[in-house]
């Protein structure tokens, strides 16, 4: 998926879980799991956080970072140091960006390194089908804000 798309999906998923877990400061949680949203597509040179980091080209694209294991190895890395509904924003971004991932062509293998049996979608990144979703997903945002 695109980052437009990723973006929007992370703001849906982060307004839900505001809303049922009612964090102290709205705009923490928010930024929190936009961030983090970016974080799995470290693993390639040619997205916008892979970009900044020297690393990327020789990871592997949607392998350990866009896995099961590496939502559960950081969110344990950042619970030695803070526990709080702020490690669900943290969850939350990084789960997004899985989730979206799972619906294209392409997918993902959770499990991975140890089954690479892929979780695949019909959507082609960058099709009109992936824009089709970003308005729905963006209609959706609207809708839980104002329920």
């Amino acid at each position: 998926m695109r980052y437009k798309t990723h973006i929007i999906f992370a703001i849906l998923l982060s307004i839900i879980f505001i809303k049922i877990l009612k964090p102290g400061n709205i705009l923490l949680f928010l930024v929190i799991s936009l961030i983090v949203s970016f974080l799995p597509d470290i693993d390639t040179p040619h997205s916008k956080l892979g970009r900044k980091v020297f690393f990327s080209r020789f990871l592997k694209h949607r392998g350990f970072w866009h896995s099961i294991w590496a939502v559960i190895l950081f969110t344990f890395i950042i619970m030695l140091f803070y526990v709080g509904v702020y490690v669900v924003a943290f969850v939350v971004g990084y789960m997004s960006h899985l989730l979206i991932d799972m619906s294209t062509k392409t997918g993902i293998s959770l499990l991975n390194p140890l089954v690479n049996d892929r979780i695949k979608g019909p959507i082609k990144t960058g099709s009109i089908l992936e824009k089709a979703i970003f308005w729905i997903i963006f209609a959706l945002i609207l809708l839980v804000i104002i329920i």
